[in-house]
């Protein structure tokens, strides 16, 4: 679940963001906050929820351009999200993922200089995601594209970015994701053509792993059936 991997992922490297594949499930979201309530009501988790948030924002006045604490901030405000879905204030719960991202681009912004391409690329594309289901896929395109301007050849955000525009862009969605997925594999070809050059050796065992994952996937959107996005 999306709140689980991502404590997980934080405790492992707070520099470095794995994002989950594809957008956020809200079904998923339900679930987990029900398996979550125990015996407290929902009123009372909520408003816990809602003191941690405004803590940390108050933490973040001394220092508002603090990495860790838009990152903790951000973290927060995804787990408010999920408990304002369960409760049906969807308002609040679209509001909340907005806040969220919005925090993670700050911890963007203040990011260690020390932080991979990879690794900048994974908290863009997560920011992209919460813009995504707060309601905003305009401005969740833009993010996208300049996380994959960041890592061009990392499967996982360009992943992430084909499967967007294959839902957010409705009709012309397979088009659309088609169009970057074969950009990606042209990518990927001139690569693997500078390895043969230079170093036959160099990464050229993960670039044909990336080659076979986005033909499959271009396969895929070139037929009319379901897309495996799992790859």
């Amino acid at each position: 679940m999306f709140m689980t991997n991502l404590r997980r992922m934080a405790k492992k490297n707070r520099g470095v963001m794995l994002v989950v594949v594809g957008i956020l499930v809200f079904g998923l979201l339900y679930s987990y906050v029900a398996m979550s309530m125990g015996g407290n009501s929902l009123e009372s988790k909520i408003s816990a929820q809602e003191k941690k948030v405004l803590n940390q924002k108050k933490r973040l006045e001394s220092n508002p351009n603090d990495y860790s604490g838009n990152y903790t901030l951000g973290q927060l405000l995804i787990e408010l999200a999920e408990l304002y879905y369960y409760k049906h204030d969807y308002l609040k719960h679209y509001q909340a993922f907005l806040e969220a991202a919005a925090a993670f681009g700050k911890a963007y912004d203040n990011r260690p200089a020390s932080m991979s391409a990879e690794g900048q690329a994974d908290l863009l594309s997560l920011q992209a995601s919460l813009m995504d289901a707060g309601g905003k896929p305009t401005e969740a395109e833009t993010i996208y594209e300049a996380a994959v301007d960041c890592a061009p050849l990392y499967w996982t955000v360009n992943r992430n970015y084909f499967n967007f525009l294959f839902r957010a862009k409705k009709e012309d969605g397979r088009e659309s994701a088609l169009e970057k997925a074969l950009e990606y594999q042209e990518r990927l070809l001139e690569y693997k053509e500078s390895l043969l050059v230079d170093d036959p050796d160099k990464e050229m065992s993960k670039t044909i792993e990336n080659l076979e994952k986005v033909e499959g996937l271009i396969a895929d959107l070139e037929g009319d059936g379901d897309i495996d996005w799992s790859r």
